[in-house]
């Protein structure tokens, strides 16, 4: 692998704005070939800075000192611990999701979010947005081309069994109130 990133959304218990990246020696030599015009995006100036404990431009200096915290929890539960309390989350929420009869959408489903898919014919951007504006619980839906096909559940950072029971009894409520059997 000569590239991976991450989002600081991505499970480090953050809002979207921080980005990760790893480059290996291969990829950091084709870069000094590559001849694409770039600016804010080019990974050498942030290097360059890095030598100095520096950045090219002004970071999201809140969300670095909440990164420091979030790291700190992480690093005191331990990231084996982390992984399999997600996990764990991870198996309960599915089986919640299939015990309302709501179909698994992944075939191979990760620890950190489940995605269910709505019943035919209910427009999931419509329980989304109930659930949020009306009952105060968030969920995502999906996008793309599964917009208002799927929803999905996060079990990943500082999430809890506690929570998750709640925002399921609410979809589970809300899918009644919507007409839909579940169970």
């Amino acid at each position: 692998m000569d590239l991976a990133i991450a989002g600081s959304q991505k499970a480090l218990m953050l809002p979207p704005g921080l980005g990760f990246l790893s480059v290996s020696p291969k990829a950091r030599e084709r870069m000094k070939q590559a001849g694409l015009p770039r600016f804010y995006l080019d990974i050498a100036l942030y290097e360059k800075g890095l030598q100095d404990w520096d950045t090219p431009f002004t970071p999201a200096i809140g969300l670095v000192l909440g990164l420091d915290k979030a790291l700190d929890l992480i690093e005191a539960e331990g990231l084996d611990n982390v992984f399999t309390r997600a996990h764990e989350l991870g198996e309960w929420t599915r089986g919640r999701l299939r015990a309302m009869g709501l179909e698994i959408f992944s075939k191979a489903p990760s620890s950190t979010a489940s995605a269910a898919r709505v019943p035919e014919g209910l427009d999931g951007e419509k329980l989304v947005k109930i659930m949020r504006d009306e009952k105060g619980v968030t969920l995502a839906g999906g996008q793309g081309s599964l917009k208002g096909k799927i929803v999905r559940i996060a079990h990943m950072g500082s999430i809890t069994r506690s929570e998750l029971e709640e925002g399921l009894r609410v979809l589970e409520e809300t899918l009644q109130e919507m007409k839909v059997k579940v169970g």
